[in-house]
């Protein structure tokens, strides 16, 4: 009988999104176990659950729009077939993510009015 948990590692990059309308956030769990094999993994924002991802994995994606300047956690559990679990957690992804966010490009909108198309130019953080 299987009574080993897991193995798990808990990832997570932005992959869209900016300060205004939110960050776009792909967490990932890449979750093993040699002897019964993976069944599920569940994800949760500030304790409640929000995705149950199943199969046999490796690999168990979460995608979710997260506003800027609210603290919260992110949180996985990795199940295996035999019911042992795993788990780990991401506190305030936002946040800790600041400075990848910062050192992307950032948008510039020169001569924009309301309503109006705005002219766009890239331009490269200093």
């Amino acid at each position: 009988m299987d009574q080993t948990i897991p193995e798990m590692f808990f990832s997570y990059k932005v992959t869209g999104g900016n300060k205004i309308t939110g960050w776009e956030f792909t967490f990932t769990v890449t979750a093993t176990d040699e002897t019964s094999g993976m069944a599920y993994v569940e994800f949760y924002l500030n304790g409640l659950i929000q995705e149950t991802v199943s199969g046999p994995g490796p690999d168990y994606h979460w995608i979710i729009k997260l506003p800027d300047g609210v603290n919260m956690t992110i949180k996985a559990i990795a199940y295996d077939i035999a019911g042992n679990f795993n788990s780990d957690e991401i506190d305030d992804p936002v946040r800790s993510s600041n400075n990848l966010i910062i050192s992307k490009p950032r948008i510039d909108i020169n001569n924009y009015q309301e309503f109006a198309n705005p002219i766009l130019k890239v331009v490269n953080n200093r």
